[in-house]
C-alpha cells in the first residue's frame, strides 16, 4: 500500500439561507472528489484522513464550529465532504445595524415635537436622519 499526503488550499463559496438573520446558523459544505482514477485504485483513507480549522474561530460576523469530515466511497469515485458549521454572532448586527437605527429613529421622532414655527429646522433634521440611515444601510 502506498500513502501520499498532500496539502491543498482553495477558496470556496457557500450559499446562505438568511431567513432567520441575524439569529441564523449556516452550514458550509465542501465536496472533494478524486477524479483521476476510480475508487478501486484511489480512495480516501477513513482512518488517517482528518480536517481541522487552525485559525481563530471567532470571525467578524460568524463563529466557526467543529469541522467534520465525511467519507463516501459508495460511488464511482472516492469522495469526501467537509462540513463547516457557522453560527452568526448576532452582537455584530445589533451594534452595527439595530442600535444606530434605533438612535436615529428616536432623533427623527423628536423632531415632531419641535415648534411648527421652525419648520425648516424640523425638515432639515428629518431629511438628515433619512440620509444617514440610507448611508448606513448601503455600507452594511
Amino acid at each position: 500500500m502506498l500513502t501520499i499526503q498532500r496539502k491543498y488550499g482553495t477558496v470556496y463559496k457557500c450559499n446562505f439561507n438568511l431567513a432567520l438573520y441575524p439569529f441564523d446558523v449556516q452550514q458550509c459544505e465542501m465536496h472533494l472528489r478524486i477524479t483521476s482514477e476510480l475508487k478501486s485504485f484511489l480512495t480516501f483513507d477513513h482512518i488517517n484522513s482528518s480536517v481541522e480549522y487552525l485559525s481563530n474561530p471567532f470571525l467578524v460576523e460568524y463563529e466557526v464550529g467543529s469541522v467534520h469530515l465525511i467519507h463516501d466511497n459508495s460511488g464511482t469515485y472516492s469522495e469526501a465532504r467537509v462540513i463547516v458549521p457557522l453560527t452568526r454572532r448576532y452582537g455584530y448586527a445589533i451594534l452595527t445595524i439595530y442600535t444606530p437605527t434605533l438612535v436615529l429613529l428616536v432623533v427623527s421622532y423628536t423632531t415632531l415635537f419641535f415648534r411648527t414655527s421652525i419648520f425648516d429646522t424640523r425638515m432639515m433634521a428629518a431629511l438628515t436622519v433619512q440620509l444617514v440611515i440610507a448611508t448606513l444601510f448601503s455600507q452594511v
